[in-house]
């Protein structure tokens, strides 16, 4: 995946309360309370560099 890639976020309500994100075509996920949280911690964490092991 380059910097320049776009990802997209496929977001579902969970069954146990709160909300789930998975990155389609890539090994993101993330859970957070709500929406909006949800949006900032996608965001921080797509902000940071990737490192490749």
């Amino acid at each position: 995946m380059t910097p320049e890639s776009e990802l997209i976020f496929l977001v579902e309500e969970d069954a146990e309360g709160g909300y789930t994100a998975n990155a389609l075509g890539a090994s993101i996920f993330t859970e957070a309370d709500g929406p909006e949280s949800l949006r900032d911690m996608n965001s921080r964490g797509c902000a940071m560099p990737l490192q490749r092991g």
